[in-house]
């Protein structure tokens, strides 16, 4: 996991400096994509195989019927990563359409927030997520303990921090952004608990993931993905940006609960 941190960290600084070279000079969006794949084939070349060969033999295996796997399970995978970044923003198209820029500011300025949390969580759960695989192949009993751990310190974690922001959100943000974020404290707090079931559903979704269930977990982040979309076009317009704060705790209360259906459904089946 050491080394797997060292080498997402080179990618992200070598995009990061990419990206504000480019936006610095030509401002061209597929140059930014161009720099960002070559800086990533780059790294997995010269970092990670270069590591991976000392641990195993790597060579390139052209079975067709494993890459035909790969590639149906990678496509699951990375379409879900493509709507959970767009259930993440999409209530900013609608502020944006609805409301106006400044309300996409105070919006997107607490969501990053959720972001930075969200980050923080997924580098938890790909920390355990093989020994959630393992557990539920070799020795159930143990893998519903560990996603209960998970979850318990991350609802500790989140009960704080609700504690603090609902204490003194607003003079939080007013050190941090100013006075005029100070007056949406009260949607910081709305913003903390959606982002408290968001992390409620990352976990059980790498739970659903070490099951194999892979498009079970798409349909559950897309099922929230819809009902996000469409709270925030009937209730935005009329209620604004408390609107967009109770969709995506509804979104995400919709997601972790899926993924619970489904992992508990097909855990009890597989006894």
């Amino acid at each position: 996991m050491r080394r797997w941190a060292i080498s997402q960290t080179i990618k992200t600084a070598l995009i990061l400096l990419w990206v504000l070279g480019i936006s610095l000079t030509w401002g061209n969006f597929p140059a930014v994509l161009a720099g960002w794949a070559v800086g990533t084939l780059g790294v997995i070349f010269f970092y990670d195989r270069t590591w991976a060969s000392q641990l195993v033999s790597v060579q390139p295996l052209w079975d067709r019927a494993m890459l035909g796997r790969l590639f149906r399970a990678g496509a699951v995978l990375g379409a879900f990563v493509v709507l959970s970044v767009m259930n993440h923003h999409v209530a900013q198209y609608f502020i944006k359409h609805e409301l106006n820029y400044a309300s996409v500011a105070y919006f997107g300025i607490l969501m990053m927030y959720v972001g930075g949390l969200a980050t923080i969580q997924n580098g938890i759960n790909q920390a355990v997520l093989w020994r959630l695989s393992r557990y539920y192949v070799e020795n159930r009993r143990r893998f519903r303990p560990l996603v209960v751990k998970l979850l318990g310190w991350t609802w500790l974690v989140m009960i704080c921090g609700l504690a603090v922001v609902h204490w003194q959100g607003e003079a939080i943000l007013r050190l941090l952004h100013g006075a005029e974020y100070a007056q949406h404290a009260s949607l910081f707090v709305l913003v903390l608990i959606a982002c408290g079931f968001m992390l409620t559903g990352m976990i059980l979704g790498d739970a659903v993931i070490a099951t194999g269930r892979f498009k079970s977990r798409l349909i559950a982040v897309a099922t929230g993905l819809a009902v996000n979309a469409i709270l925030c076009g009937l209730m935005i317009p009329p209620h604004g940006l408390t609107a967009a704060a109770w969709a995506a705790i509804v979104s995400s209360a919709v997601t972790a609960s899926f993924c619970a259906a489904v992992l508990i459904g097909f855990t009890r089946r597989r006894k």
